[in-house]
């Protein structure tokens, strides 16, 4: 009898392995099959096709790619080599000939999305990136972010949230990048040309050092520090990543399984969110125009004199981020716990509004773009999301809010 149970139990972890191997060979084909339509040669500069249809795909497979991160079949993940080919081609094939297009800032706001999972999914799968393909990625995010700037003049008002979306994930894909360790590293180069200074002795270091200096500066330029922000933002991301996670888990089985468990983790989520920013809030200094302007000035010379990527514009990166993540999981959170986690939503929607200044670029219409969606969501579920308070609160602080255009202003009201 113990037999026949054993035969049975390696039959279903049989068959329960062929199955997931079967599901990992078709993720792996839809990969290869969407990224050959945005990265037609691996060696060439030719533009690859834009399809929106791709740009989901990558990003559906990386979603579900990290959901089984922690899994039993954690040996059975897309090969890092195949999502280093997706970040290359991403970052450094032109996918934006025309800086002056009306729809470039849409684009680009889809595209640095999957760019920034594949390299938030790399970085749980290798420790290294080969040096060459560290500097063109870089490089790469680089460009996209002075195309961006190229297409500023052109911006419809309609895409201002759009456009401030864009600036954070420029930011957020050179952090990323950053936080992986590149192959080579300072140290190296010094000691290779100092082994070389000491077999060329009757030549002297001097001309050694002064040939390692375009070489430092390429290395410092890429090893940029990260913003002290970008950690607790990525820990952040995670947290949100339960519920994604749950929401997914959930939509494959065609049913909603352990809904009080995905309840507990949205909540816990959304309170998090809400408590980091009310504390980072705290910790805010004000800042005089002049200190401004010149931290402004000093971060764009860094970005022109050293290459050094797009430079920080203000000190409110981690803040928009949580608006950021608020906004994105307000897709996931299932009906049953609309009304606990948007109460806190609206907390910080009027946190926004009173505690942050209007010329802190984005914040305020971040918040007027999260008011509104929540505001859809209430509509559709015939119900009011927030106490009443902090929604008459803001109601009037939205009114007298000069950065938010007057069209968009009307159709909130409506």
């Amino acid at each position: 009898m113990v037999m026949q149970q054993d035969e049975v139990s390696t039959t279903d972890t049989t068959a329960s392995a062929s199955s997931r191997s079967e599901i990992l060979r078709w993720r792996r084909e839809r990969c290869i099959a969407a990224l050959n339509k945005l990265v037609p040669d691996t060696d060439s500069t030719r533009s690859g096709v834009w399809s929106k249809e791709s740009i989901r795909t990558l990003t559906a497979i990386f979603e579900i790619q990290r959901l089984e991160l922690y899994s039993e079949i954690g040996a059975e993940h897309i090969h890092h080599s195949l999502i280093a080919k997706v970040i290359m081609g991403l970052a450094t094939i032109s996918y934006f000939p025309d800086d002056r297009s009306e729809g470039l800032v849409l684009e680009m706001e889809a595209h640095l999305r999957l760019l920034a999972a594949a390299l938030r999914t790399y970085q749980y799968h290798a420790k290294s990136l080969d040096h060459d393909r560290h500097q063109s990625v870089y490089d790469g995010i680089t460009k996209l972010s002075s195309t961006f700037k190229a297409n500023s003049k052109n911006r419809d008002q309609k895409q201002l949230v759009e456009d401030r979306n864009v600036a954070f994930l420029v930011k957020h894909c050179q952090y990323l990048l950053v936080a992986i360790q590149d192959s080579e590293t300072l140290g190296r180069q010094i000691a290779r040309k100092a082994v070389v200074g000491v077999d060329g002795a009757l030549a002297g270091l001097g001309s050694q050092y002064q040939d390692i200096r375009p070489a430092i500066q390429t290395i410092l330029k890429r090893q940029r520090r990260r913003g002290k922000w970008h950690e607790e933002y990525t820990g952040l991301e995670d947290l949100c990543w339960s519920v994604f996670a749950s929401d997914i888990r959930m939509r494959g089985q065609g049913q909603d399984e352990n809904v009080e468990a995905f309840v507990q983790d949205a909540e816990l989520a959304t309170s998090q969110l809400r408590e980091s920013f009310e504390e980072v809030l705290g910790e805010r200094k004000p800042e005089n125009l002049l200190k401004r302007t010149m931290r402004k000035v000093i971060g764009t010379a860094a970005e022109v004199m050293q290459e050094a990527g797009p430079a920080d514009e203000h000190s409110d990166y981690l803040l928009y981020g949580i608006l950021y993540l608020l906004y994105q999981l307000s897709f996931r959170i299932r009906k049953r716990a609309r009304k606990s986690c948007f109460k806190e939503y609206v907390k910080v929607v009027r946190m926004v509004f009173e505690s942050c200044s209007p010329s802190v670029a984005g914040l305020h219409l971040k918040a007027f773009d999260l008011w509104n969606r929540l505001k859809i969501l209430g509509a559709k579920d015939n119900t009011t999301y927030g106490d009443v308070l902090d929604c008459e609160a803001v109601r009037k602080a939205i009114k007298s809010r000069r950065e938010i255009p007057k069209e968009e202003l009307a159709n909130s009201e409506a």
